[in-house]
């Protein structure tokens, strides 16, 4: 609570001499409301307003409006988001539906202050905002948006709905400001509703929880840990620290100046800029000591140097890129590998400190990992910032293209949704470019069914490049790779319909001479036509 003089006053009602209480925006703007207006409409008003108040109070009939008598509370909403608070809770007639963004936002500060009967009316704008416009596709996304951002289920279940009636892929690609704060997992459960066709019928699951084939999955791992010091072993066993690490979290852990002088040029420069302590301290007892385990006297004269990354990175980026060498394999094993998401963020923060000889190791690490679960890597690449990583990763998920569209993973739960969106769009039009390519071929050879057999074979039966071609290219099992390999078996599978390739007629043998090009041509140019799809991030 504070108090100030000379006010930039709302409209009316909001300028009554009658209001106790003065509600003061982010926008400076003053609100003058009553305080048993507020506690009636939330639990919240009503339990600050019965804690004493300091500063001036005057009764509710003063004639006075100096806003230096009556208390005032900074809030941090805009003026536009509280004016349309305050219009549902005061018995006055009632404005025309806002926009869906000061709806969003409106909803974001009702959830703050326990505010029900708003919370109520403006689900119901969402709701009546779904046929009131022309582009009734586009506004049913962004409801169904908002719901998922703010947890809404009864309305997010409601726009989508309209969506799967109406048909989502008509949409077009959603904007950023559409899918902001969205997750992956959101997003695949709408794909998988209007997939499902379940027009103005309710789907089985909910929206804004992960899906019940979740519940068994792994618990992402979060970069919050609390601070202190690093008592998890997470060091080999070297002794004499001669600097103490602080991490953006708080965490501390003693190192050695040469070593991360050694690792890094930039942890070289900031050490330099470390001020030095008169007298350290020296450890009480000189045997090898676990660096992340030795007292609080043997390291508290340390300089101390602070690094921004948080300890779920730092300690394992330091522990596998710095320390690891330096102790024999026989004393200790190695480190339990990271997860994708913490590895993601070693390689970024690898080359954030130029840690050159470290992006080496993370990196072959990271190939293992991805190749094993290329969606999940791509998604925690995407997530960390990592986005040439990202692009990289999203070539090998196109070898698996169940596990784009189909396969739920709890990893989508953290991810944004537009990173998983532009990976869909990303499969959809490399198979496009795969297709169209394998459409080039056909027109090469407009004869799709190629001659006959040998010409002592007893029964005549034709192959048919077509339609070898057509089913590689709609092969949705194959995946990118899987098109590609087909190709290269043009010739045995000719030769497998002619016979043995001795057999073949001189006609058949140029045939086959021209399938033998296209086989060693054609996976060149499907790779070539690839690489030619951007994926944007």
């Amino acid at each position: 609570m504070s108090t100030t003089t000379n006010p930039t006053v709302a409209p009316s009602p909001f300028n009554q001499d009658s209001a106790d209480i003065v509600l003061r925006t982010s926008d400076h703007v003053h609100y003058h409301v009553h305080s048993v207006i507020l506690s009636q409409a939330s639990p919240f008003f009503r339990d600050m307003f019965s804690l004493p108040q300091p500063g001036k109070t005057v009764p509710s009939k003063a004639p006075s409006s100096d806003d230096s008598e009556k208390p005032v509370v900074d809030i941090s909403e805009l003026s536009a988001t509280l004016y349309t608070l305050l219009m549902i809770i005061y018995p006055v007639p009632k404005p025309l539906p806002a926009s869906l963004s000061l709806i969003e936002a409106a909803l974001v500060a009702a959830q703050k202050y326990d505010l029900e009967l708003p919370m109520q009316a403006l689900k119901n704008d969402l709701r009546a905002s779904l046929p009131a416009n022309n582009l009734l596709g586009r506004n049913s996304l962004h409801v169904w948006a908002i719901a998922c951002r703010l947890r809404l289920e009864d309305v997010a279940q409601f726009a989508a709905t309209y969506l799967a009636f109406f048909g989502f892929d008509e949409l077009g690609d959603p904007g950023d400001a559409e899918l902001r704060g969205v997750s992956a997992g959101d997003y695949f459960r709408l794909r998988r509703c209007c997939g499902d066709n379940f027009g103005f019928s309710r789907p089985t699951f909910k929206f804004v929880e992960p899906l019940k084939a979740a519940s068994g999955t792994k618990n992402i791992p979060t970069l919050d840990g609390a601070a202190g010091r690093a008592t998890d072993g997470a060091f080999y066993t070297v002794p004499y620290p001669d600097v103490l690490i602080r991490s953006s979290n708080g965490a501390e852990a003693p190192a050695h100046r040469c070593v991360l002088a050694m690792a890094s040029p930039v942890l070289r420069d900031k050490l330099v800029q470390v001020s030095e302590v008169s007298t350290v301290v020296p450890a009480p007892n000189p045997r090898p000591l676990s660096i992340f385990g030795q007292s609080q006297s043997a390291t508290s004269a340390l300089p101390v140097l602070q690094i921004d990354e948080p300890k779920d990175i730092l300690w394992p980026l330091l522990d596998i890129c710095c320390y690891h060498h330096l102790c024999r394999p026989e004393q200790h094993a190695a480190p339990k590998p990271p997860s994708l998401i913490i590895l993601a963020r070693m390689m970024a923060a690898a080359e954030k400190y130029e840690i050159t000889h470290a992006l080496t190791e993370l990196r072959a690490r990271w190939n293992t990992l991805a190749r094993s679960n290329p969606l999940n890597a791509y998604l925690a690449a995407a997530e960390a910032g990592q986005h040439a990583l990202a692009k990289d990763t999203a070539r090998l998920v196109l070898n698996q293209p169940s596990a784009i569209c189909t396969q739920y993973s709890a990893e989508l739960e953290n991810a944004p949704a537009q990173a998983y969106h532009r990976l869909l769009v990303y499969y959809t039009k490399c198979h496009a470019a795969i297709k169209a390519e394998l459409s080039l071929v056909k027109a090469q050879f407009p004869d799709g069914n190629l001659k006959p057999m040998a010409k002592e074979a007893k029964e005549e039966r034709r192959w048919s490049l077509h339609s070898f071609l057509h089913n590689v290219g709609d092969s949705a099992t194959n995946g990118a790779d899987g098109i590609v390999s087909a190709t290269r078996s043009l010739l045995p599978e000719y030769i497998k319909w002619r016979g043995t390739e001795t057999s073949l007629s001189s006609e058949a043998r140029q045939e086959a001479k021209n399938l033998q090009n296209l086989s060693q041509s054609l996976p060149i140019r499907l790779e070539n036509a690839i690489k030619k799809v951007e994926l944007k991030l």
